[in-house]
């Protein structure tokens, strides 16, 4: 073998180790921990990482210069039929939740600062709410969003609390940092995340976590639906089966502890 092509696969092989640290770290790292991670030099690190971030396997937090794992990575490993095993897992339990609410049910996870639907199955009503797969959507003004910012470890919560303005969709929009922080300790209390018109006038949706095996949330189960039929006595009647729903999923992905009535 030439030495360009060895120097190729040797890059190849590094990238790779990249990818397979920060899905494994399953956070934000610094350039020094991937580094001590992968047993690269920084400057090795920095060009690999550069290189995949131009193709979207990788992002990098502006602020902080920390970086995660991109869309693409999940673009890509979802197209492998055995890596889609959360959607292969959940899709009975949200049709059953459909079948049940007469809503559409929905499951979420969470890419950066960003919140992104993987799996639905939609209302038998003419009158619907449907976001297609793969749309990417706010965490702080929908309840999928909410319950995966529940999911985080406080210091990345503090991080995304004060990292940038948060825009009003609605009225009905939290755009303070304090009030969001309230919503989502009551969101750990209480154990799911409603949407009251948030994210788009008329719309209403509630949500809960969807946890692995390690109690990490790695996911987000919801029903979603037009406001009018998201009465108060529907909404009290969605909460138990949308949380059950949840935990079914959890339990699907391995997830043991016994149900609590919050985080």
């Amino acid at each position: 073998m030439s030495a360009q092509k060895t120097s190729s696969v040797q890059s190849v092989d590094r990238a790779l180790a990249i990818l397979e640290a920060l899905a494994q770290e399953g956070r934000e790292v610094t350039l020094k921990q991937v580094s001590i991670i992968v047993g690269l030099d920084a400057s090795t690190t920095h060009r690999l990482l550069q290189t995949m971030a131009a193709r979207g396997f990788v992002r990098q937090e502006e602020d902080s210069g920390k970086y995660y794992l991109g869309l693409r990575a999940f673009e890509v490993g979802n197209a492998v039929p055995h890596t889609s095993h959360l959607r292969g897992l959940a899709r009975p339990i949200l049709a059953a939740l459909t079948e049940k609410t007469e809503e559409t049910s929905n499951l979420a996870v969470r890419d950066a600062w960003n919140g992104v639907y993987l799996e639905q199955q939609t209302s038998p009503h003419y009158l619907r709410m449907a976001a297609e797969v793969g749309r990417v959507i706010p965490l702080h003004c929908t309840a999928v969003g909410k319950v995966l910012l529940a999911g985080i470890p406080d210091e990345e919560l503090v991080r995304f609390l004060h990292r940038e303005r948060f825009s009003p969709l609605t009225t009905r929009t939290i755009v303070s940092p304090e009030e969001l922080e309230q919503e989502i300790h009551w969101i750990r209390t209480s154990g799911y995340a409603v949407d009251d018109e948030e994210f788009e006038e008329g719309a209403k949706c509630v949500a809960a976590p969807v946890r692995d095996r390690s109690d990490r949330v790695v996911a987000t189960v919801s029903v979603s639906g037009p406001a009018a039929r998201f009465t108060t006595d529907r909404l009290n009647l969605f909460i138990p089966l949308v949380k059950k729903a949840g935990m079914d999923v959890s339990r699907a992905l391995g997830y043991q502890s016994a149900p609590t009535p919050g985080f």
